[in-house]
């Protein structure tokens, strides 16, 4: 079955980018992204996420949301380059500190030690950071 991440545009592949810093900023103040999350349960969660830019969910009023484009192409990549959670929080926050100096498009930097601490960091796997890396470039 065809996905979105199987042809993504240029604002796929900006949402993208730019989502990874995002989650990259947040990890170094030690915030826990709510969704995507890697794993069956994040499905449930897409029903609950609403497109129809009101105040609230549909769900209140006991009709399934919509998600949004994005909402999707971030599921999607997470599902195909998450990873599962870190068993310890402590080696999450150790490990982004050596990642703050790093440069994303550095060839040198490319599956090295500085992808795989970003990788464990962000819980997406270095295929998934160079597949974005690759799209950028592009």
């Amino acid at each position: 079955m065809k996905t979105i991440l199987d042809d993504p545009t240029t604002d796929d592949t900006l949402m993208l980018a730019n989502t990874i810093n995002e989650w990259y900023r947040a990890s170094l103040g030690r915030f826990e992204r709510i969704y995507p999350q890697y794993g069956p349960q994040s499905a449930n969660m897409m029903s609950m996420i609403d497109s129809a830019g009101g105040d609230g969910p549909s769900v209140c009023l006991g009709q399934p949301g919509t998600p949004r484009y994005y909402d999707a192409l971030l599921y999607q990549f997470v599902q195909r380059f998450g990873t599962p959670p870190a068993e310890e929080a402590s080696s999450v926050s150790t490990s982004v500190v050596g990642v703050k100096e790093t440069s994303v498009r550095s060839p040198s930097k490319q599956g090295g030690h500085n992808f795989r601490m970003l990788s464990k960091a962000l819980g997406i796997s270095i295929k998934g950071l160079l597949f974005v890396t690759k799209l950028a470039e592009q």
